[in-house]
């Protein structure tokens, strides 16, 4: 389960499963909108550490803009509307429950 809060900038390694789904959905675009901060080599430390930057000093009213855009997307896109795109659903029911946190 991911949780977003609207207010903290976010920061994600290229190779996380929910940077795939994010950038796919167009919340970030090489030379335009861009809701998070990405790494793409996490052995570079100058820009490993200015993405943490970057995001530490992101502008509140930004912050608050891409964090909510992300956040309304992690509510509308759960396990269960993934689960149904690309898993049978026929035998999803026996992996996947509800379960109260």
């Amino acid at each position: 389960m991911l949780l977003c809060n609207p207010s903290a900038g976010l920061i994600l390694s290229s190779g996380a499963g929910s940077e795939v789904q994010f950038s796919s959905a167009g919340f970030y675009q090489e030379n335009g909108d861009q809701c998070y901060k990405r790494i793409t080599n996490l052995y570079d430390l100058d820009s490993y550490s200015n993405a943490f930057y970057q995001a530490a000093i992101q502008d509140l009213s930004d912050r608050r803009a891409n964090g909510y855009r992300l956040h309304n997307f992690i509510l509308s896109n759960d396990i269960e509307k993934w689960s149904a795109a690309f898993l049978d659903p026929s035998w999803t029911h026996q992996v996947i429950r509800s379960v109260e946190v």
